[in-house]
């Protein structure tokens, strides 16, 4: 009687597990729309906690060494978390052969690690729910592994794609970037123009460029939140300060520069607030 009662103890574990496995795979990597999850969230605090840990065990780091160490956290949160979700899937499915009487736990385990790798065969003397449980699990690993790999050349080319302008911005705005060398530059670099309107139509494209960069990143960052935490190639360079720093000398260029009003430069700022107010709400900031 206790064993059968163990046995659907078990089963409903399994179920509960491999719920919570698959809800988060397809809330991380499928939905196209900003999810926090808590499982998947929770194991990039904990990676992320090591580096910190190694961080702090450092004798006086220099922003550049902690740069070095951190830049491998968010890499290494979405290879660690592909293991983990297999890992996870593993443990469920164990649990639900055992569920179905295989054996001790030890032999459902090996069980459900083979068909998840794919790697061993059915008995011909084992039940039909048991049989359709083998072949579900080894469906299960090859499409969690095919979204997988799908995945990790999307978020690299989100990746690219914003960091073109960020590093773009170093030309005009200078490592690490700040709003007065922008403006500076710019009306430098603009200096033999004929006259103000075409340094304003530079400045027009340059504030719509940033635009449609804004409204890039709000659509990236808050579909693949793991795209936030990338680190920029370079130790001076993030998003985040390219953002600010774009939309401080946009709302100096209308406040102080003598220049007629460029409305472009108010859409630039607006779709900056709103990617970042997006963002910092996805990653539950704000």
């Amino acid at each position: 009687m206790w064993m059968l009662v163990i046995r659907v103890l078990s089963f409903i574990l399994g179920l509960y597990i491999n719920y919570v496995t698959f809800l988060s795979i397809i809330e991380v990597l499928v939905v196209p729309r900003a999810i926090k999850n808590d499982l998947f969230m929770n194991w990039a605090w904990f990676i992320n906690s090591l580096f910190n840990l190694r961080i702090r065990l450092l004798k006086n780091p220099t922003y550049e060494q902690k740069d070095q160490i951190l830049v491998f956290g968010s890499p290494l949160v979405m290879v660690s978390a592909s293991f983990m979700w297999l890992i996870l899937i593993m443990i469920g499915y164990a649990f639900l052969y055992y569920g179905l009487g295989v054996g001790t736990f030890w032999e459902s385990f090996k069980t459900s690690g083979s068909q998840l790798l794919t790697l061993g065969s059915v008995s011909l003397d084992v039940s039909i729910p048991l049989v359709l449980l083998m072949f579900s699990e080894a469906m299960v690993g090859m499409v969690t592994v095919a979204v997988i790999i799908a995945y990790l050349p999307t978020i690299y080319a989100a990746f690219s794609q914003r960091e073109h302008l960020v590093t773009k911005l170093e030309v005009s705005a200078g490592n690490p970037p700040s709003s007065d060398t922008l403006l500076i530059r710019i009306f430098r670099i603009n200096s033999g123009a004929n006259n103000s309107d075409e340094i304003r139509a530079n400045l027009h494209q340059f504030w719509l460029d940033w635009e449609d960069w804004f409204s890039s990143i709000n659509e990236s960052h808050t579909s693949l939140l793991a795209l936030a935490f990338f680190r920029s190639p370079k130790p001076h360079h993030s998003w985040v300060t390219a953002a600010g720093v774009v939309l401080d000398a946009a709302a100096l260029m209308n406040a102080v520069v003598d220049l007629p009003h460029d409305g472009q430069a108010d859409l630039c700022i607006h779709a900056g607030y709103v990617a970042l107010r997006d963002i910092s709400a996805s990653l539950g900031l704000s």
